[in-house]
């Protein structure tokens, strides 16, 4: 029992390192503009660039572990996301460091959905299941929350930059922990052939729609000029589906009530999560005027659901059910995003701020834990990194397209009214998604 202990919280690092990268990165953003030039747009694109990559290709990762082992695949994630992040410290301009961000999102894609097969591996009953997602929700969790105070406490020792040189301890820990993992089944069922024709077309639809986005709060005319391609993008993508073996997106899967419901909802919670990380940082730096190093502090409110109620949650689920979790992770979701855009809009004290942060937090965990379960129970035989990889790539696509869609507002509206807004609209996504909890409650256990 120990020795599994040890193994779930080592597959779990891996995942931790990626989530470390995404929520350090926000306090850094404005250091980064100082640094290397850019508008409101350019910092989005920091996030964004990221952000599409690593969902558009977690679409595909999943299968990849599936057909050449879980693994194998989890340690050439790791290995390519420490290599990147050396080659993003070193960016000379925004542009190149952009690209390199698009880059270590497709590194970083090879490694939640390897995390969660190794998990069902480790732990075939239920009960223990979901105890493992708890530890796992608790360790990347940590990380999670760590990411803003040590963005600011390493911006403000040497520049932006050390927030990607911090992934190399970690990742060389990450690799050393993987031998302690279960080893690869010799005999896998290969399966059909990868689609690359398809996962480029994802990758670049996805893309487009977040130009459409970010530019649309710009207001510039290359909105209304991207939607051409990103029409174009879409056909050919459900074109090349249609004739493929293995598609970019599996539709199969999400004939699944249990794995449908569980995209669904990983999608709006990560929309409400990482663009309210995003507007927030920006508020706190901007609106306010705190330092990096300040605007972490703040955010660990924020961050400090996600790690420490992964276990309780956790247990609850196993004993319980995903219901009663879900439901009230959401509802903290709705009544945090509408609380914190109530103290932006009135300028309130930074305590007001900090104890909205607190409910709105809380919401993470108390869905993503019962969610996550519903997709890895009903993941059919042989299946589970590709379903892993598809929940995985909701959550990330959803990000992507809360920092676009919200930043647009922000961008659009200005300030700390922006902000606000921006936080409302978060709101209302949240809202959509209770009520789907409502009508359609979750009954896998």
């Amino acid at each position: 029992m120990r020795g599994r202990t040890i193994s779930n919280v080592g597959v779990s690092l891996g995942y931790l390192l990626v989530l470390v990268d995404s929520t350090v990165l926000n306090v850094a953003l404005p250091d980064i503009a100082r640094s290397l030039g850019g508008s409101v747009a350019g910092q989005q694109w920091v996030v964004s660039a990221y952000l599409v990559t690593f969902g558009a290709l977690l679409l595909s990762s999943g299968a990849i572990a599936d057909r050449y082992g879980a693994l194998r695949t989890y340690r050439v994630g790791v290995f390519l996301f420490v290599l990147t992040s050396v080659l993003c410290a070193l960016a000379p301009t925004l542009l190149i460091l952009i690209v390199l961000r698009a880059f270590q999102g497709a590194a970083a894609a090879l490694i939640p959905g390897t995390t969660l097969a190794l998990i069902g591996r480790m732990n075939p009953e239920p009960a223990d299941r979901h105890r493992a997602i708890g530890l796992y929700a608790l360790v990347t969790g940590c990380g999670f929350a760590a990411g803003p105070t040590v963005g600011g406490i390493l911006i403000a020792a040497g520049g932006w930059r050390w927030i990607f040189l911090i992934n190399v301890p970690v990742g060389v820990l990450a690799l050393a922990w993987s031998r302690y993992f279960p080893a690869d089944p010799k005999a896998r069922d290969r399966g059909a052939r990868l689609d690359v024709r398809g996962q480029v077309l994802a990758v670049v639809f996805f893309a487009l729609v977040v130009v459409v986005i970010i530019e649309t709060g710009e207001r510039s005319p290359i909105a209304a000029w991207a939607l051409i391609p990103t029409v174009c993008a879409a056909g050919l993508l459900y074109w090349s589906d249609r004739r493929s073996a293995a598609p970019a997106i599996p539709v199969r899967l999400l004939r699944i009530p249990p794995i449908l419901r569980g995209t669904l909802y990983g999608f709006t919670i990560q929309v409400v999560m990482a663009s309210t990380l995003f507007v927030a940082s920006l508020y706190l730096i901007n609106a306010r005027g705190l330092s990096p190093l300040g605007a972490g502090l703040v955010l660990i409110a924020y961050t400090f659901g996600p790690c420490v109620l992964g276990p309780v949650v956790g247990r609850v689920v196993a004993a319980r059910g995903p219901q009663l979790p879900a439901l009230l992770g959401q509802s903290a979701a709705v009544v945090g995003s509408v609380a914190i855009a109530a103290v932006m809009f009135v300028g309130g004290p930074l305590w007001a701020l900090i104890a909205t942060m607190l409910i709105a937090g809380a919401a993470l965990p108390l869905v993503i834990v019962p969610i996550t379960g519903l997709v890895v129970a009903g993941a059919p035989a042989g299946s589970a990194g590709t379903a892993g990889g598809l929940f995985s790539a909701s959550r990330q696509l959803g990000g992507a397209f809360g920092v676009a869609a919200l930043g647009a507002v922000l961008a659009s509206v200005g300030g700390a009214d922006g902000a606000a807004w921006a936080m409302m609209a978060a709101a209302v996504v949240a809202a959509i998604a209770l009520l789907g909890m409502v009508v359609r409650p979750h009954r896998v256990r």
